[in-house]
């Protein structure tokens, strides 16, 4: 089915030479992807495409704009979408609900990524994701997709790049792919600013950030990056693909816990002297007996056999609500074999982050959340000052980088016991890296699994 992307999409409004440009590319595809500056006006642009949908759309059509907030979606979209939809006779709106009700019975509802669950179980005909670079990507293909494949609905993506994640792969998957409409519109081409503007703009930026923000790289490095180095170096390695899962080795996982902000538990082997990522979840808003069941049915399904649950170090303190610390309340739970990390110093963590790097090894697909939020882990920037701050900033990536910290710490403490391993190891980082790594895993794990017990 084609989406409201075509000739008559921005009836609405009127565009500008760059949007309208954009508004042709978009014409008659179900799915799109508008890569694009600052300033450019993609919302403006997005937000009056789910309108049409809306105007023209079936009996109880459902259309759905997504940012990485719904503070964010408010504060982007809602007056974008009163403005325009206020033209429309008949709509009302829910300021509660951020909803636009177009007559008959067609809606169009702003969501934040961050309770992704308040999008399951409805059917969708069209939807528009806002900073797509900073939104889960399960989100997409778990919850948004299937409701959409009901309908046989549209999807558009828009933002600005932020280095090679999960919106630079569905960037170069799309220009492979005949069915998707593809949009890069860089400042210096758009027509957007003038030259004058333009220069301005560079001098009161960073050279990577103006790169970025509007010249649409994806190449451009994330300012103040704390593993960027190391990211791009296992990338180059191949150290970041599709990792089977050793049977023969148990999975230990790592955990930071959040409410507000997200939980993340990285799920971890050891194969020899290298460190498999297999796995990773993040959730926000769900409490210890959701993380407890889905740890629970990944070893129902035969896929982990689990080592150490390694917690961080706050999870020794009594909670007011429940007299009980979290650790307890996850033994409770059924986790038996429980680990928390020593308190140390962030820095610390860092250095021993990027000390373990060159031997992890990352599930392109289970762990790819986990490699976006370590490649824009970044220093947090003190605009008065126009300095970095000695704190890391603290956003949707933080949590992330934080459970691979307590990753690398818990294996600080843990190493020095086991140096035997690691002597009788006969891994070759050169020969083995373009060994079949079936082969590999075998002989390694048959190691390793006569030697753990000495660090347990």
């Amino acid at each position: 089915m084609e989406g409201p992307l075509g000739d008559h999409a921005f009836e609405c409004f009127e565009p500008s030479a760059a949007q309208l440009r954009a508004q042709t590319a978009l014409d008659g595809k179900s799915y799109g992807i508008l890569v694009c500056h600052r300033g450019f006006g993609k919302t403006v642009l997005a937000v009056n495409a789910l309108i049409l949908g809306a105007v023209q759309g079936p009996a109880s059509a459902r259309y759905a704009y997504i940012a990485p907030y719904l503070k964010q979606a408010k504060e982007i979209a809602w007056d974008a979408l009163r403005g325009y939809g206020g033209g429309i006779g008949g709509t009302r709106f829910s300021e509660s609900e951020l909803r636009c009700e177009i007559a008959p019975d067609r809606r169009i509802r702003l969501f934040g990524a961050d309770n992704a669950e308040a999008l399951r179980g409805n059917h969708l005909d069209g939807v528009v994701f806002d900073e797509y670079a900073t939104i889960n990507p399960q989100v997409w293909s778990q919850i948004i997709l299937p409701a959409l494949s009901r309908r046989q609905g549209w999807a558009l993506f828009i933002g600005t790049p932020k280095g090679h994640n999960h919106f630079h792969q569905l960037y170069e998957s799309a220009r492979r792919d005949d069915t998707w409409a593809v949009v890069l519109e860089p400042a210096s081409t758009s027509g957007v600013f003038t030259p004058e503007e333009l220069a301005r703009f560079q001098r009161g930026m960073d050279p990577d950030e103006y790169r970025q923000e509007y010249e649409c790289s994806f190449e451009a490095a994330i300012r103040g990056a704390y593993y960027a180095t190391q990211i791009e170096a296992a990338r180059a390695a191949g150290r970041v693909r599709q990792v089977p899962l050793d049977p023969t080795a148990v999975v230990d996982t790592y955990w930071d816990l959040g409410w507000d902000d997200a939980t993340a538990i990285i799920f971890a082997q050891t194969i020899g002297r290298e460190l498999h990522i297999v796995d990773y979840l993040e959730a926000r808003h769900e409490s210890l007996g959701y993380y407890a069941a889905e740890l629970d049915r990944r070893q129902r399904a035969g896929r982990y056999v689990y080592g150490w649950h390694h917690l961080p170090h706050d999870a020794n303190k009594t909670e007011l609500g429940s007299g009980k610390s979290m650790r307890e309340q996850l033994r409770t739970l059924g986790l038996q074999q429980l680990r928390v990390v020593p308190q140390a110093e962030v820095e610390e963590g860092i250095q021993a982050a990027r000390a373990l790097f060159p031997r992890v090894w990352f599930d392109e697909t289970r762990a790819a959340l986990l490699v976006d939020h370590l490649s824009a882990y970044r220093q947090e920037w003190i605009e008065r000052t126009q300095t970095y701050g000695s704190k890391p900033r603290h956003d949707e990536h933080s949590h992330g980088a934080d459970a691979f910290r307590y990753l690398a710490m818990a294996r600080e403490f843990r190493e020095p016991a086991r140096q035997q391993q690691y002597a009788t190891t006969h891994f070759d980082p050169i020969r083995d890296r373009h060994q079949d790594p079936a082969r590999r895993y075998a002989g390694s794990a048959q190691r390793f699994a006569t030697t753990r017990t000495r660090g347990r």
